[in-house]
């Protein structure tokens, strides 16, 4: 029966969506964790992540920032120059085909 092979199919699935669904907070909670551990990059001791532990934490220490407040460090993580916004190296660049103002921006993009 189709419906069997397909119930199959979809049942992993479907369990998978059910713990993000219900552990949704605990997830997001290991996964701020695992993103500031160890942040010995420019941009980490700015902030100190070291001392973040918890989201409230990295609310009040971590300001929103637009494309053009870390454009500075962009450009110099293009001009190779590394560890200034991510611990590990950037060696790609996503173009994005241009925004609000017309110009593209270059994103650098990590292995992570």
């Amino acid at each position: 029966n189709i419906t069997k092979i397909i119930s199959k199919t979809f049942d992993s699935r479907l369990k998978q969506i059910d713990l993000y669904a219900n552990q949704a907070s605990e997830i997001q909670h290991r996964v701020l964790s695992r993103l500031i551990a160890g942040r010995s990059d420019c941009m980490g001791k700015k902030v100190d992540y070291f001392s973040i532990s918890n989201y409230e934490d990295f609310r009040k220490r971590v300001p929103i920032q637009t494309y053009e407040e870390i454009k500075p460090y962009v450009e110099r993580l293009r001009a190779g120059e590394q560890n200034l916004l991510w611990p590990s190296e950037i060696r790609w660049f996503a173009k994005s085909s241009g925004t609000t103002n017309d110009k593209s921006k270059f994103l650098p993009v990590s292995k992570e």
